[in-house]
């Protein structure tokens, strides 16, 4: 793809454009964020109503997320030596 084109997205899938406007995976992490306090909400649920079996899969949703979090402000710190994040 074009780096002109909607949707173009880099080798490691770090800038997008939405509607012409340029984000970040940063721009991401506070949806990831919220769905992190839906897991953890959930996850209290299913302790509460003895699950066990829907608590170890939420138990994994939460560690997946927490990577990703953790990954958005990496690559949000990379890109603040090379751009001007708006």
């Amino acid at each position: 793809m074009e780096p002109d084109m909607p949707g173009y997205k880099n080798e490691r899938g770090t800038v997008k454009e939405y509607e012409g406007k340029e984000t970040t995976k940063l721009s991401r992490r506070g949806e990831i964020e919220d769905l992190l306090s839906q897991l953890i909400h959930q996850q209290v649920q299913a302790k509460r109503k003895k699950h066990m079996q829907q608590l170890a899969i939420i138990r994994n949703e939460i560690k997946k997320h927490r990577y990703l979090v953790h990954h958005a402000k990496r690559v949000h710190d990379a890109l603040r030596k090379f751009t001007k994040i708006r």
